[in-house]
């Protein structure tokens, strides 16, 4: 039989396994409102209003996302860093410089709000199957959307992020050549391999569950 923990290793594991409870069901609901609020108002007046109902929100929503990259630096939880950089960083590029800076274009963009569907549908699987995860077996039908909705939740993100940035480079022309000069990086050097580094890393887990092993908490 083996030995069990310390009591003060066991308090530890307890408390950080609540303390990612929360954050995973916080930020669960967060992304369900970007996702409910996507939705209505491009029903009820169209996509070119939806940055101005629901932007600002989005825009702290996924700032709080940030505190992914501290939960893998800190070893809290066992998520590999690079792909929590990779998916955190392009991300926050969209909400802060791109929409900051090229307010008419992209804010009003139909991309705009197919980038936010995809995010928050994936955003909602992904924090409620960790938090159920972290509680207990998940249910089979959240495990299955975990691991087979980026199959086109992936591709849609990813181009219309890039579609997005691609829109604003003659906007961003006009405010710093500087500024642009660095989104054409991003969009021609980094998305090709932040895209694969993205899909071969949920292959991998997809694969991991299929065998019938546990991924890795969050």
């Amino acid at each position: 039989m083996a030995s069990r923990p310390p009591a003060k290793q066991r308090q530890e594991l307890k408390l950080k396994a609540n303390y990612l409870v929360a954050y995973n069901t916080l930020s669960s609901a967060l992304w369900a409102v970007v996702l409910v609020r996507t939705i209505l108002i491009n029903i009820r007046e169209g996509p070119e209003k939806v940055y101005e109902g629901v932007g600002e929100y989005t825009k702290w929503t996924q700032t709080l996302a940030t505190m992914e990259i501290v939960h893998a630096l800190a070893g809290i939880v066992r998520t590999p860093l690079t792909t929590t950089v990779v998916q955190v960083a392009s991300r926050l590029n969209l909400v802060w410089p791109i929409l900051h800076l090229c307010p008419e274009s992209m804010r009003t963009s139909t991309a705009y709000s197919t980038m936010l569907l995809a995010w928050s549908i994936t955003e909602v699987i992904r924090y409620t199957y960790y938090a159920r995860n972290l509680q207990g077996e998940p249910p089979a039908w959240l495990t299955t959307m975990r691991y087979n909705t980026f199959f086109i939740l992936y591709p849609v993100g990813i181009l219309s992020e890039a579609w997005e940035i691609y829109g604003s480079l003659g906007e961003l022309e006009g405010v710093s050549g500087v500024v642009a000069l660095v989104e054409k990086a991003v969009l021609y050097g980094s998305y090709v391999p932040g895209a694969y580094v993205m899909y071969t890393h949920m292959m991998h887990q997809r694969r991991k569950m299929m065998r019938g092993k546990k991924p890795m908490r969050n």
